[in-house]
């Protein structure tokens, strides 16, 4: 602490004058009183008697003002003073130790009285007064720093605790003790640490490089030997293979379809070449079916006698070739799955042999590993790692050749599915042409029936309206003639009546007679105004009679 503790200030105060008569009151300066925190009291001193000052007394109380000393006392709680001594080592040095207690002042009062005015100097005599503390560390180098650690706290703990420090009116208890690193010591250690740091880096750097040049010396080794047993093997299959050859040659014979599968075996034509070539096969054996067929189609149809025999004939024949030709696009595409399989059976036969090839490496391998190791836990963990690496190849390939098998199934269970798809498609087809032909000829039938009827109903609805036609016209044709007569017999009335030659009850006979024929003109004044009715007014007035007339609008509608 860079302040005394716990008496932070104490000043010596000069007495007050007394008081004049009608002079000012007596009193002291702020000046002359320290001042402090809320931490802190005053203790005030008159004679061989010390006052508290809680606050309560100002500057001109009697104590205060009688008062020849004064103190500025710290109350706080915990307050840590510090103590560091020097203790000796083994190597003419010393060992700094730093003991920190906690202390209460309970009675500024008695901490006044009692003189102790800073704490840190009396605690370290107390420090100081354990005359053993100073031999702790002769059988210690600095360097040693841990291990004196341990013994001088142990022994400063056990001499606080057999000899507590006792004060007036302060409470004070040991709180830690520490053995601080000399400068030195801390400079030493970060200096070992970074050349063991860089040592090791060096170390490592070698050790890596020295086996990245033994890797490589294996790998060229083992691509040597792994060259000669390609070439080994590369001649060996040659040998089989032409042994292989000279047997399929054997067994093939004149059959050109055997030939061309053994070409594509071989490799000497591609899966192309090969499928066209089937294809090519199949065209020209589907076509001369098709001809056969025709054949028989026209001797069939010669020899029918009815129309509709000869087209549901014809209608088979069309479905049965489009049958053929649908199982003829079946079989070719069942012919290209098969090829896609070969494929894929050769690609999985090539990589089951490099699998096996990795496989007698990794053996290899790890045979030269097991001889190259030294120690016997080294082996055993290597043969650990490689007899794991093994296993998860084994795995690796047993799930591939199961998801292959698989796919195999499911390819398998979708032909099966198309071809099942198909004759159900070719069943329907055949349901349905079935039905549209039944359909078709009892459609015709019925409309044969009703268009016959229509025709027969068409025919005697004309027959009726020509009938009716005739009817009127000889009706209109006998009424024109009588108008014709009862015009001219009018005109020759009018005529002798304007020569006078014929009385009025002559006219009246004459005009009772044409009434009489007739009945419906009933006004004299008519008969000056007839006139001869010409065609186009008689076929009008037939047109609106017809009209007229139920049964030939209902005919009309129809």
């Amino acid at each position: 602490m860079s302040a005394a503790y716990p008496v932070v200030a104490q000043r010596t105060l000069e007495p007050v004058p007394s008081k004049k008569f009608l002079g000012p009151k007596r009193t002291r300066s702020l000046d002359d009183i320290p001042q402090g925190g809320s931490n802190h009291r005053l203790v005030y001193r008159i004679g061989n008697d010390y006052q508290l000052d809680n606050g309560a007394l100002t500057m001109d109380s009697d104590t205060v003002l009688e008062a020849t000393h004064v103190s500025l006392v710290d109350i706080s709680r915990d307050v840590q003073v510090p103590v560091r001594i020097e203790i000796p080592s083994k190597d003419a040095d010393a060992f700094q130790l730093q003991v920190t207690f906690t202390c209460t002042v309970n009675d500024a009062v008695q901490v006044v009285r009692g003189g102790t005015h800073d704490l840190g100097s009396v605690l370290k005599a107390y420090v100081r007064k354990h005359r053993r503390i100073f031999e702790l560390g002769l059988d210690y180098d600095l360097t040693e720093i841990n291990l004196a650690r341990r013994k001088i706290s142990a022994q400063v703990t056990a001499y606080a605790m057999a000899s507590p420090p006792v004060y007036l009116g302060v409470k004070t208890e040991l709180e830690s003790v520490e053995v601080l690193t000399p400068p030195s010591v801390g400079n030493y250690q970060r200096t070992l640490r970074d050349q063991a740091g860089r040592h090791y880096i060096d170390f490592d750097r070698q050790h890596r490089s020295q086996l990245m040049r033994s890797a490589a010396t294996d790998y060229e080794q083992q691509e040597e030997i792994r060259s000669q047993r390609h070439s080994f093997t590369l001649d060996a299959n040659t040998r089989d293979y032409q042994r292989y050859q000279f047997e399929q040659q054997r067994e093939i014979g004149n059959n050109p379809v055997d030939a061309l599968k053994y070409a594509y075996a071989a490799g000497e034509v591609s899966a192309k070449e090969f499928a066209d070539e089937m294809l090519r096969q199949e065209q020209v054996e589907r076509e001369y079916a098709q001809q056969e067929l025709r054949r028989a189609q026209e001797w069939e149809q010669a020899s029918l006698e009815r129309g509709h025999e000869r087209e549901a004939l014809a209608e088979t024949r069309r479905w049965e070739a489009e049958r053929l030709d649908r199982d003829e696009q079946w079989k070719i595409e069942h012919k290209q799955i098969d090829l896609a399989a070969a494929e894929r059976d050769r690609e999985h036969a090539a990589k089951n042999a490099e699998r096996e090839f990795a496989r007698e490496e990794l053996r290899r391998a790890r045979e030269r590993d097991h001889a190259s190791l030294e120690s016997g836990q080294e082996r055993e963990a290597l043969g650990e790692k490689r007899r794991w690496e093994a296993e998860r190849l084994d795995r690796d390939e047993q799930w591939k050749i199961e998801h292959k098998q698989i796919d195999l199934a499911a390819a398998e269970r979708q032909e099966e599915n198309a071809a099942k798809n198909a004759e159900r498609e070719f069943a329907r087809e055949e349901v349905r042409r079935a039905r549209e032909r039944d359909h078709a000829s009892l459609e015709h039938g019925r409309e044969r029936e009703a268009l016959a009827e229509t025709r027969r109903w068409e025919a005697e609805r004309l027959d009726r309206a020509e009938r009716w036609k005739i009817e009127h016209k000889q009706i209109d044709l006998a009424a024109t003639e009588r108008n014709q007569k009862l015009a001219v017999q009018i005109e020759i009335i009018r005529k002798l009546a304007d020569r006078g030659a014929i009385d009025t009850m002559a006219i009246e006979h004459l005009v009772q007679t044409a009434l009489s024929n007739h009945p419906e003109m009933s006004d004299l004044e008519e008969f000056t105004n007839i006139e001869v009715v010409d065609t186009t007014t008689e076929t009008v007035r037939s047109e609106s009679r017809d009209m007229d007339d139920p049964e030939l609008r209902e005919e009309d509608e129809h």
